[in-house]
């Protein structure tokens, strides 16, 4: 599990690759990484909490695998404007 507050990580990554074998992104995870603006996420992850990405700007979000089995409704929320097109067959989940 990605924990949160792991953004002491990644504070100062523009572009961030969940690690393989990384099964869920916590709730606000990557709180307040204000220069992350790309994100990996692996096929291993199944389950992306609340607000795992609050405060961050993204702009490109890609994933590995073909599905999440729990994406939580606001665990973009602050980025649907900016990635909801691009995050195909999860906008209707935001």
């Amino acid at each position: 599990m990605l924990y949160l507050h792991s953004s002491r990580i990644v504070s100062l990554t523009v572009s961030f690759t969940i690690p393989d074998g990384v099964t869920i992104i916590g709730g606000s995870a990557l709180y307040s990484c204000s220069s992350l603006t790309s994100v990996t996420i692996p096929s291993t992850v199944t389950s992306i909490q609340s607000r795992a990405f609050n405060g961050s700007n993204l702009t490109s979000v890609t994933f590995e695998g073909d599905t999440i089995a729990n994406l939580n409704n606001d665990a973009f929320s602050t980025h649907y404007g900016k990635i909801a097109g691009s995050i195909f067959g999860y906008k209707d989940r935001f």
